[in-house]
């Protein structure tokens, strides 16, 4: 159908082709009119537009409507202020609702019938025109128009309140308005933020902060296949915005997640420079036979999130019930995190850059004991309640030489701690490019990260791209992709056991880490029985562990190069009125080289410089290789009508398919003499080893949504989807997955209308259920596995696990059948109840979340507990079914007084996990896996203090071992019945899993200044500590510090710690000796980061011809509040001796031309 813009003229204009032609359109116009009211009917006024303009007149805004309508609009020139500008950005929008938001505010009015639209001037009262029409004396006002974070934005609406008197906001956000008189009112108003309304008061100049209107800003959800209203939305969804994002610099976006979201649990373990060991987990976790790891969409495809610059984020939304994940089956039976990156902007180009540099020290750090005196003295006395020791400990004659020489080289106190740790540091660069070109949008990243980690010689440099595009082919069909990769070296220890740090712990601070007679050897103890000791102290101070800098320096060490790459490219075909097919297909790979060489080192006496050992670790080199593909394609037809403004109807099948490869291959070659032989082909050759193998998957899958709101009131949803996994045996490859919810807008009820402080208020319920296929390629298949002998030990076979059979003086591979097979297996199946309730005030100042659910997954993945008699491991099965049920909750408050505003949002979660369905029990040293019982719940016997007397022992039931004073007694649980504590005196004690989640982000902004604080926290956990970092003299080594002052003696029986011992001599250590005492409460209150940003006032800016102009500093966990620490271990860690978890502080700066 033709469109016709037609205005009336003013004048009458007497050339005859003019007034020919005027009568030829109004001749077609009153035909067309005819026709339509022939044919019209009321589905006109429920077309939905996509608007996207900015900056333009009303006439350009009113021919795009033209445009992408049927409708027609009539007005008179005169009516028309041809200098108001508007911007507007509205997907699926009615009419109304387009020109509400755009005429309200100009003093406009309209009327539609049928496709007419009739532009008006607003009506006002006498007695106002009068006054308004009083422009004796005018009163001109200038200011500018920010968000919070000091961004000017252009295009945003001044109006004097109650007249047609207005002006818009240049691009710097500027505006000059001439007024009535200095008392007048004015109205601003932004799209997407809250309108406000400002006596002037005689004030000429203003400067007004608009804050984001969270109802428009999040009216829009991503979700499964598509985007959602918010306001409709009845699955339960959290979502995080980018600036929560960015606000952390950090390199992996997981760790900006943690604490953000209820039910959302990370973890981490350590904080090895670019592999920080960052665990995930939705609400508890699902199965006690496959992974419990939420599948990670980036723009819809599978993706890793630690390798997406977090800079390019633009949102992120977690699917955590079956209603919200069921679109994905079997993928998202542990929850689904949806990656949403940026797009395209829209000025013609904008260039920025972020820069910033980080320094960082340990959170927390044990300290370990540094004085020889105080070292020699506390191994003595561990001594008499351990076994016992070669040496029979140092000799007085060694103590007082120590004491005596404080400054003598001779005799040094080594903080071998402090050799290997440094302050880290990090560079991080991002540079973006995005805008609009004709009809496409792009969006382009480049970033680096060069750190230096805190301990000496770890290092890891990345380098990020991202490229974003979408372009309009024609009016109803979109193109576009999204390309992102990256390149990273990263160098140092890659585990805990062989961390330098680790090492610290295992030497003594009796000698230095090179030998005094210059030679630059490494020295391996102080005293190895030497007649040539220079001051006569022939003595042994027995076994020492190796020297920690030969890992730092005398050989190259652990090191990998990766790289990634994930791209897909989109369409977007409208076919008919609210019929759209979408498609996407994406390719992902990831290529890991690693390489570790260690190099045999001669290790000598510190005091004489004579040789005493050559370290036991072989020297080798060894190479892997590890290659993953992912290739992925889906489509989707999507149906959306609204009928009679009452019935909106969506509807959407699809299709997906996915297949995955692995490859992998190890090599190592043994004989390396020299650090500079990096590669293979400089080890030798007579002893050489190499394995591999690959691995493939594929899925195929349907999928379908239906979404139904009556009057937006009364909401529905269902999905189902049917996955084929190849993981299974024919016959048993099929899964279906269905899922429901529903929703009540209490809010729009009638009985609602006079309750003024509440602008949403919905209840909503969901049931539903999700698949996993479980973590192996070929659970079903008989495999063989071949010879693995010990690439160390290559001329013996070890008794189990190798596989390799000795013929004379070589070692020929042999083969296994490792497991039994069952090729019944079919799938796990997680079954979640969700109810939730949504709450916004009037004012959009208060807002909660409150959900509760029940998730159960049953047929869980496992291999089978067998026999150790049956020749081979279990077979895969599924047995088993794990309960998790809990709450998540979100509270908070925003407010804007003036110049300042403040934002606090607070989230709670708690969840209690039980097994349902195990089998046997089965107990492991400090756990036990029960049916009634939590997973891994703690499970050993019960500390009740000390043995501070003689009596105390002989009243004391037996004891597992002969106890001693000042050592740790055990409870008897069962004394009617016995008096021995013996196994069956071990208990369940809680801690393993949490208590309480929580987190909370608080914002405070005034003027050009902001700050932002963001506090996690976790309650009621524990953790069992042991070994290196807690135990004394482990491994022969050192002891933390406050063994000295905190544990048992006769003097100080109200100590902390039991009396002091020798790990490596002594039973009765935590990790032998398995008891509550060394299950420490581990809850803790982080704030995990504070940022504090100026921006630059625009008379700054605009000299140096910049958009915008940031300086903000960040500071990450620099506040930590926790319970009894005594060994001063990160809470947040698992293992005592890990690589730290770091606490840094960054300057930076941020830059738009």
């Amino acid at each position: 159908m033709n469109k016709i813009f037609m205005r009336p003229q003013k004048g009458f204009k007497k050339a005859l082709h003019n007034v020919l032609y005027t009568i030829m359109r109004v001749f077609i116009c009153f035909i067309i009119f005819g026709l339509s009211a022939v044919y019209a009917n009321s589905s006109y006024s429920q077309v939905k537009i996509n608007i996207n303009v900015k900056n333009v007149s009303i006439e350009e805004l009113f021919k795009e409507i033209q445009n992408k309508s049927e409708y027609i609009f009539f007005y008179k020139d005169d009516v028309i202020d041809k200098n108001a500008r508007i911007s507007l950005n509205l997907k699926d929008a009615l009419l109304t609702d387009i020109l509400n938001k755009s005429l309200n505010n100009i003093g406009l009015d309209y009327k539609i019938a049928d496709r007419q639209v009739i532009i008006k001037a607003k009506k006002i009262d006498t007695k106002q025109q009068l006054n308004t029409n009083k422009k004796s004396q005018k009163f001109t006002v200038t200011g500018i128009i920010t968000d919070v974070n000091g961004t000017p934005l252009p295009g945003a609406s001044v109006l004097e309140k109650n007249t047609t008197n207005g002006a818009q906001t240049d691009f710097d956000g500027n505006f000059t308005l001439d007024v009535a008189s200095a008392n007048s009112i004015i109205v601003i108003s932004y799209i997407g933020f809250t309108t406000q309304e400002i006596p002037l008061n005689g004030k000429s100049t203003l400067t007004v902060v608009l804050e984001e209107n969270a109802a428009s800003l999040d009216e829009v959800v991503v979700v499964g296949y598509g985007v959602q209203k918010r306001a409709n939305l009845t699955g339960a969804v959290s979502m995080v915005s980018n600036e929560s994002i960015e606000n952390r610099p950090v390199q992996n976006a997981t760790q900006a997640l943690q604490g953000q979201v209820p039910g959302l649990l990370i973890s981490q373990s350590n904080g090895i420079p670019g592999g920080e060991g960052l665990n995930i987990n939705i609400r508890g976790l699902n199965s006690f036979g496959s992974s419990n790891a939420p599948l990670v969409l980036i723009d819809g495809v599978e993706g890793n999130i630690e390798d997406l610059d977090p800079s390019v984020i633009e949102s992120v939304n977690v699917l955590k019930d079956a209603s919200s994940a069921a679109i994905y089956g079997l993928k998202a039976a542990n929850g689904v995190i949806l990656v949403q990156t940026k797009t395209g902007g829209k000025d013609a180009m904008s260039v920025t850059y972020d820069g910033s540099y980080q320094m960082s020290n340990p959170t927390m750090l044990p300290e370990m004991i540094t004085n020889s005196v105080d070292y020699m003295t506390l191994y003595n006395r561990g001594l008499q309640n351990s076994a016992g020791s070669a040496t029979g400990g140092y000799p007085d004659e060694v103590i007082n030489a120590y004491r005596n020489n404080p400054n003598n080289p001779l005799y040094p106190n080594t903080n071998w701690t402090d050799l290997v740790l440094r302050t880290g540091s990090v560079q991080r660069n991002t540079l973006g490019i995005n805008g609009t070109t004709g009809k496409t949008t792009y969006n382009l990243s480049l970033s680096s990260w060069k750190q230096d980690g805190m301990i000496q010689n770890s290092n890891y440099d990345k380098y990020n791209f991202f490229l974003n595009f979408k372009t309009k082919i024609k009016e109803n069909i979109d193109v576009g992709g999204t390309f992102m990769g990256l390149t990273s070296e990263r160098k140092g220890p890659n585990d805990d056991f062989g961390s330098p740090l680790l090492q610290t712990w295992w030497v003594r601070p009796t000698w230095g880490p090179y030998t005094l007679d210059g030679t630059g050897h490494f020295a391996g103890k102080a005293f190895s029985g030497s007649a040539n000791d220079p001051d006569g102290l022939v003595f042994d101070e027995g076994f020492t562990r190796e020297n920690p800098l030969v890992k730092l320096y005398g050989q190259n060490g652990p090191s990998d190069e990766k790289y990634n790459f994930n791209g897909n490219i989109f369409t977007s075909i409208g076919i008919l009125d609210g019929l759209v097919f979408d498609a996407k297909a994406a390719y992902k790979f990831d290529y890991t080289r690693s390489k570790n060489q260690v190099l045999t080192q001669d290790e000598y006496n510190y005091r004489t410089g004579e040789y005493i050992r050559t370290t036991r670790d072989a020297s080798k080199i060894d190479v892997g290789n590890q290659f993953s593909k992912v290739t992925t394609f889906y489509s989707t037809l999507t149906y959306n009508k609204l009928f009679d403004e009452t019935h909106d109807l969506k509807f959407m099948v699809g299709y997906s398919q996915e297949s995955r490869r692995r490859e992998w291959t190890n090599s190592t070659r043994f004989g390396v003499a020299s650090r500079s032989l990096t590669e293979l082909d400089g080890a030798g050759t007579s002893n050489q080893l190499t394995s591999g193998s690959t691995t493939e998957s594929s899925i195929r899958s349907g999928f379908s949504r239906l979404n139904y709101a009556f009057n937006d009131k009364y909401l529905f949803e269902a999905n189902l989807r049917t996955d084929i996994s190849s993981r299974f045996a024919e016959g048993n490859r099929v899964g279906v997955f269905p899922s429901f919810s529903l929703g009540w807008r209490i809010d729009q009820e009638g009985f609602m209308e006079n309750v003024d402080f509440i602008r949403q208020l919905k209840l909503r319920a969901s049931w539903g259920q999700l698949g996993n296929d479980g973590s192996n390629d070929y659970p079903y298949q008989s495999r063989y596995a071949f010879g693995n002998y010990d690439a160390g030990n290559y001329l013996t076979t070890r008794a189990s696990g190798s596989h390799g059979y000795p013929f004379g003086s070589a070692i020929a591979s042999g083969v296994v059948l490792e497991n039994f097979t069952n090729a019944n297996i079919t799938w796990e199946t997680t079954t979640i109840t969700d109810i939730g309730l949504d709450f916004t005030s009037k004012s959009g100042s208060w807002f909660a979340n409150i959900d509760y659910y029940e998730k159960v997954t049953s047929d869980i993945l496992r291999q089978l507990q067998v026999s150790v008699e049956s020749g081979a491991g279990g077979p895969q099965v599924n047995q088993g079914e794990m309960k998790n049920t809990g709450w998540d909750i979100v509270l908070g408050h925003q407010k804007t007084l003036g110049d300042f505003s403040y934002k606090v949002s607070t989230n709670f979660s708690w969840y209690k996990n039980e097994l349902v369905k195990y089998g046997a029990p089965e107990i492991g040293n400090t756990t036990i896996n029960e049916e009634g019982y939590a997973f891994n719940d703690f499970y050993m016997w019960e500390a009740d203090g000390f043995f501070n007397t003689q009596e105390d022992i002989d009243n004391a039931p037996t004891q597992p071992l002969t106890p001693y004073l000042g050592g740790i007694r055990l409870k008897n649980q069962n004394p009617d019945e016995d008096n021995v504590v013996d196994q069956n005196d071990r208990i369940h004690i809680d801690g393993q899993h949490p208590d309480l989640l929580y987190g909370a982000n608080i914002s405070l902004s005034y003027k050009n200044f902001e700050l932002s604080t963001f506090w996690q926290g976790v309650a009621g956990q524990k953790t069992y500590r042991s070994t290196h970092g807690v135990e004394p003299f482990n491994q022969d080594g050192n002891a933390p510090k406050v063994w000295l002052t905190d544990s048992w003696t006769p003097n100080n029986m109200n100590a902390s710690l039991p009396a002091v011992y020798n790990e490596s001599l002594s039973t009765y250590g935590a990790g032998k000796y398995f008891n509550s005492f060394w299950l420490m409460n581990t809850s803790y209150f982080r704030m995990k980061n504070v940022t504090f940003t100026y921006s630059f006032p625009s008379k700054i800016t605009e000299k140096l011809k910049l958009k915008s102009a940031k300086l903000y500093f960040s500071g990450d966990n620099l506040l930590t509040i926790t319970g009894d620490n005594l060994f001063n271990i990160d809470p947040e860690i698992l293992t005592s001796y890990t690589y730290p978890i770091s606490k840094s502080y960054t300057f930076g700066i941020k830059l738009a031309l």
